[in-house]
């Protein structure tokens, strides 16, 4: 698996990120505006991209499997880091810069897209990219050196 077969997946991640926090499908679901149906549909397509379950719909409210546990503390930081990173731009064209950090196979591989869409959209703002290791990205995260670190899990 590469980060080309999930990253370019954001609702999916976001559905189970709000899923973990609110420990249910529909509140998940209400958090972000869509149907409950459509937040089943998103995390069962997230599950089968994995290929593990992420969640126990046996019991409520809802539990998060081992690794449902370890995909949530991996990604809820990611979603919310791009959320915050969109919502920090404004269509009135702020100037403020947005900084990444990831290995580098990850920006030759996948982020150039992402920048792209991202200029696009916002041609005011700069992208700032820095490669460093998970270790390097986790730790610029941590102490506010950039705004969004995109690791592997």
């Amino acid at each position: 698996m590469t980060w080309g077969d999930v990253i370019p997946e954001l609702p999916e991640w976001r559905v189970f990120c709000a899923t973990a926090k609110f420990h249910s499908i529909s509140g998940a679901a209400e958090s972000l505006g869509i149907g409950s149906p459509t937040a089943t549909k998103q995390i069962a397509k997230l599950e089968e991209r994995l290929g593990v379950q992420l969640l126990d719909r046996t019991t409520r409210p809802v539990q998060l499997t081992a690794m449902g546990e370890r995909y949530a503390a991996l990604a809820s930081p990611l979603v919310e880091g791009f959320d915050n990173m969109v919502g920090s731009v404004t269509a009135e064209g702020t100037t403020d810069p947005v900084s990444v950090t990831a290995p580098s196979g990850f920006i030759s591989y996948k982020l150039p897209d992402a920048v792209k869409f991202f200029q696009d959209t916002f041609p005011y703002n700069q992208v700032r990219i820095y490669s460093r290791t998970k270790s390097e990205a986790i730790r610029m995260l941590s102490d506010g050196d950039v705004d969004m670190a995109l690791v592997d899990p």
